[in-house]
């Protein structure tokens, strides 16, 4: 009882001091949305392809591409010096081409020695042998093939291609340095397929399912995009990751971002500019406009609230006229005119 007492009290006075004329206010009206709690984690736009390319061969890189350069699919990026890959595939063509040489020979001699083993038994032993050495050579001459092969390979890996389309974003090695085998030369980035990185709660992950559409703001930008994916293993953190495809791939990679996490299913409630909110010792209030143009102060609780605007519960309704300009001084039942926007 003592506090209602003091607070008729203080509204008395406020009316006194107001003198009870028409005070001019800006209203705006109560509207009914659905509303859904959210909470804004950091975030980071990354790239789904992000690679660090090594060389499979130990050698002296001769040459590689220039950091901040795009390339395509394919497209050469670093070349190790070729000239002992060179030399070995040349040896391996050379003692093939003498293989198949001595091979000719043999199975030649073979074919003549099977007409003559018809009717002389002498032919018919050294058939033999020619025989074994025919098959002996066939039988180099698929080894030395096969090593002309892995020289080849070793040739080819000489230069390294990109295996996506990117953006060579650090070199690691220069021309002139010795690459150990496996040893990094550069990062390539591919700066189309974007996507945002996030880490929640084990408490928001409850609610998010894959497609599901999300809020993302960078400073004043804002933009959404579709959950791609939710990792469901957590770090030592209890933190969970999220991949959201973005609908605005316009950022570059490593922007620092915000993304909007639902805590609470939707629901339905009465939403108000935050400049309605009267603040006072003996409570939070909104003044209504009445049909009289009287002030009309009513209780609210205040809820979640965005941007300028704030859910409240109290004794309002949709459509009810809230002072959001001039409310400062206002007391209940005092006249008012309702100026123009």
């Amino acid at each position: 009882m003592p506090g209602s007492m003091s607070c008729k009290f203080c509204i008395l006075v406020m009316l006194a001091l107001s003198g009870g004329a028409a005070t001019g206010v800006h209203v705006v009206e109560v509207e009914s949305r659905q509303v859904q709690p959210v909470s804004w984690m950091p975030g980071t736009v990354i790239s789904r392809n992000n690679a660090l390319l090594a060389s499979e061969l130990r050698g002296r890189l001769e040459w590689v591409v220039e950091v901040g350069d795009a390339v395509v699919a394919g497209e050469e990026v670093a070349r190790l010096d070729a000239a002992e890959r060179r030399l070995a595939v040349a040896a391996a063509r050379a003692q093939i081409a003498e293989v198949q040489a001595r091979l000719e020979f043999y199975q030649a001699e073979a074919e003549r020695l099977a007409r003559l083993a018809e009717r002389n038994n002498a032919a018919r032993n050294r058939l033999q042998e020619v025989s074994a050495m025919r098959d002996e050579l066939r039988g180099r001459l698929q080894l030395m093939q096969a090593q002309l092969g892995l020289a080849r390979e070793e040739l080819r890996k000489t230069v390294l291609v990109a295996p996506f389309a990117g953006v060579v974003s650090e070199r690691i090695r220069h021309p002139g340095e010795q690459v150990p085998e496996s040893g990094a030369v550069l990062r390539l980035v591919d700066v189309d397929q974007l996507e945002l990185s996030a880490r929640v709660p084990s408490g928001g992950i409850s609610g998010l399912a894959a497609g599901d559409r999300l809020r993302v703001q960078y400073h004043d930008q804002e933009t959404s995009g579709r959950l791609r994916v939710l990792v469901p293993v957590g770090d030592a953190s209890r933190l969970f990751e999220i991949r959201v495809q973005l609908d605005m791939p316009d950022w570059p990679v490593g922007t620092p971002v915000r993304v909007a996490v639902p805590v609470a299913p939707p629901r339905d409630a009465l939403v108000v500019p935050r400049d309605a909110l009267v603040i006072r010792s003996f409570g939070i209030n909104v003044f209504v406009v009445s049909a009289e143009f009287a002030a009309e102060m009513r209780a609210v609780t205040p809820g979640y609230g965005e941007a300028d605007w704030i859910e409240v519960a109290g004794m309002l309704q949709a459509g009810d006229a809230v002072v959001v300009r001039g409310n400062e001084r206002l007391v209940p039942g005092q006249p008012v005119r309702v100026l123009k926007p």
